[in-house]
């Protein structure tokens, strides 16, 4: 599953252009192309959050 802008902004309570920025920062430690999808682990494993706290934040 992956993670959106709109949902790290939920998740984490800062704003949509930060939110973009952290999903930038989770592609270059992955390696992955700019506009690439991240998936709610690699956000979590980035953001030292566990899986089931991003989820409870969406919902």
């Amino acid at each position: 599953m992956f993670i959106y802008a709109t949902a790290v902004v939920v998740s984490t309570g800062r704003s949509y252009k930060t939110a973009l920025k952290i999903l930038n920062e989770v592609r270059k430690r992955y390696e992955r192309p700019a506009g690439a999808m991240v998936t709610y682990k690699e956000f979590s494993v980035c953001m030292h959050l566990d899986e089931e706290e991003v989820f409870s934040a969406l919902q």
